[in-house]
């Protein structure tokens, strides 16, 4: 009787939480919406409002139709997030596939390799002097490459293919399947979960990242910046030039600027939201 009453409190304490957490995230969401589509003298006597107390587009129209290389902008950032997935996964799935096989000369090496590129970064400066020592300035490739190998995926999706029953991948090798082909055929299918979160880990990193472009992409070279790039030279801009007119909504583009850059993600995750928790749950824990 006391333990049911105990999960009964229980229960309501992570409710109550639940809701608290809830609120405190999604408020700074509606705050930002209503600011961008308020005017500056909606703006200027009443600041942030749960509901603007006036309606207005212009903001959006400045950051969409304003600068020419917006919607380049875009396919730039979507070409970047697409492929830097694309080889995230690929990297991911290679060096988790070989640390799974006890039979792999080097396995503990590259285990502990992993490991200790989380623990010890290179930082700015050779990470700068790398990429430039390659060639790479000034192109889509700075963005991506960097980007495209993690010791947490890597880790992470090693996890879930050790939950894999061994059984599966020895009926694979007496079907006369290669490496390769086990790995593609038979071992990603089952691992949705795990590639889901890698997907989604991956690719809001792609998006969101503009210390990138800001490091190796110069103004002459705006033509290949990705979305996140242009929207601060965007509002770098408009605060410059419409900072001193009171009649223009500075605040409000500098937060439509934020609902374009995120709302792709708030878009995708509730797609890939099932999968990425089994993902992390199930690749968090070696059975």
């Amino acid at each position: 009787m006391q333990k049911a009453k105990n999960e009964k409190i229980l229960n309501v304490v992570n409710i109550v939480l639940i809701i608290l957490l809830s609120i405190t995230f999604i408020l700074p969401v509606f705050y930002i919406i209503s600011a961008s589509l308020s005017t500056s003298a909606s703006f200027a006597r009443y600041g942030y409002t749960l509901i603007p107390k006036t309606i207005d587009f212009y903001a959006y129209k400045y950051v969409l139709f304003t600068n020419k290389l917006f919607l380049r902008s875009v396919w730039n950032s979507i070409f970047i997030t697409v492929v830097g997935t694309f080889l995230m996964i690929a990297t991911s799935c290679l060096y988790s596939y070989a640390l799974i096989h006890d039979d792999f000369v080097g396995k503990k090496f590259f285990s502990v390799f992993a490991i200790f590129t989380m623990l010890f970064a290179g930082g700015t400066i050779p990470y700068y002097l790398v990429v430039r020592g390659l060639g790479l300035e000034n192109t889509v490739w700075a963005v991506i490459l960097p980007g495209s190998v993690s010791a947490w995926n890597i880790l992470l999706t090693r996890n879930f293919f050790y939950t894999l029953p061994k059984s599966m991948l020895e009926a694979s090798e007496l079907d006369s399947a290669n490496h390769f082909q086990t790995l593609f055929k038979v071992v990603m299918p089952t691992s949705f979960p795990v590639i889901a979160s890698v997907i989604l880990f991956t690719s809001v990193g792609f998006w969101n990242n503009w210390f990138g472009p800001l490091l190796f992409i110069d103004k002459a070279h705006r033509n290949i910046a990705p979305i996140q790039a242009i929207l601060r030279e965007m509002v770098e801009s408009a605060s410059a030039v419409l900072g001193g007119n009171n009649d223009l909504p500075t605040e409000a583009i500098k937060n439509a600027s934020v609902v374009v850059a995120t709302l792709p993600i708030i878009i995708i995750y509730p797609i890939l939201q099932k999968y990425f928790i089994n993902g992390v749950v199930l690749g968090s824990v070696k059975e």
